[in-house]
């Protein structure tokens, strides 16, 4: 019986082909934009002190989000190597349904370090819970500042409702999992059941029975270890709004107005990460520039220049990410895992 995790290149390889698909049907769409040829002139007239700012705002937020992975998990592990593993994590993310190669290539690649698999799934899911919770926070404050009115005005109330409820799915399986030891000695019951009938895990059952506990120990160091929670929250909260900041820059370097409209803009960022949350399309491909042209254009009325700030948007908030991450998969498929 083999429980090594799955390779995710193997795992996900026809979900990769269909990123592939839906990538090729994006671009097409996007080229028939009857505008684009203008919008990628305005595109390339860029100001180049925004295109800066961008481009420093990448890479703090891929190393904010590497130093994450690296307290989350809390163990022995190199910051180069939550780096590589948390770009890899982001490529899989990126090109699956509903994010769901996010954990399981992070999972696959950590193992690779031998790093406990208790310590790496109480780590992923602090991590994962403390996203949702903050993502939450900045929803309500994006609806408090004027989001709400856009979003009505955009007719996209009915997405924001089921991304609201998935989150609260999402968030509240994470918390059970995470707090409640009601469950944690459930799954203990249930192994001890199962060491009667499978000779394998009986004879493995303390030794899954103990990483059982110390996965639920270590998940609860988000409630008890003050210190650990505090780093975790706060660099959750500084790569959001990392990734908040890149709609403003981007209008910034295209000359938009930017300082009437500035609380509107982040409420966008905020709801828009909600929205496309629930979308089933790779990265919310698709989802994601409907979103940008529809939400942002109820204060932007210059499709044109609409159409080019989508464009920087998405290379910088998506794009590059992907085609980073492709490379740090490639580099840590070529390396031979630690014994």
């Amino acid at each position: 019986m083999n429980n090594q995790p799955q390779n995710p290149v193997y795992k996900y390889r026809k979900l990769i082909f269909i990123f592939l698909i839906v990538l090729l049907t994006v671009i097409t769409g996007i080229s028939n934009i009857d505008e684009i040829s203008e919008s990628l002139k305005i595109m390339f007239n860029t100001r180049l002190d925004s295109v800066i700012i961008l481009i420093i705002l990448l890479i703090l937020y891929i190393l904010i989000d590497a130093k994450l992975l690296q307290v989350s998990i809390d163990s022995n592990i190199k910051f180069v190597d939550s780096l590589l593993i948390n770009l890899a994590g982001g490529f899989f993310s990126g090109i699956t349904p509903l994010y769901i190669g996010s954990y399981p290539s992070r999972f696959y690649y950590l193992n690779q370090k031998s790093i406990p698999t208790d310590k790496i799934l109480s780590g992923l899911t602090v991590k994962g819970l403390v996203y949702q919770i903050v993502i939450s926070i900045f929803m309500i404050l994006g609806l408090l500042i004027g989001g709400l009115k856009v979003v009505n005005s955009g007719g996209y109330q009915t997405l924001l409702i089921l991304g609201i409820v998935y989150s609260v799915i999402i968030t509240t399986f994470l918390i059970m999992i995470s707090t409640f030891s009601s469950f944690n000695k459930l799954i203990i019951k249930l192994i001890n059941k199962l060491s009667f009938k499978s000779k394998k895990i009986n004879e493995n059952k303390e030794k899954i029975s103990n990483s059982v506990t110390n996965y639920y120990i270590n998940s609860r160091r988000v409630y008890n270890d003050p210190l650990y929670s505090f780093k975790v929250y706060f660099y959750t909260f500084i790569k959001q709004i990392i990734f908040y900041s890149f709609p403003i820059v981007v209008f910034h370097g295209l000359g938009m107005d930017v300082n009437s409209y500035l609380f509107e803009i982040v409420a966008i960022s905020t709801l828009m990460v909600i929205i496309v949350a629930v979308v089933p399309t790779p990265g919310g491909m698709g989802a994601s520039e409907m979103a940008f042209i529809i939400l942002f254009g109820v204060i932007y009325l210059d499709s044109t220049t609409l159409n080019a700030g989508l464009l920087i948007y998405r290379l910088f908030s998506y794009y590059l990410l992907i085609i980073l991450g492709l490379i740090a998969t490639l580099y840590l498929q070529a390396k031979k895992p630690i014994k």
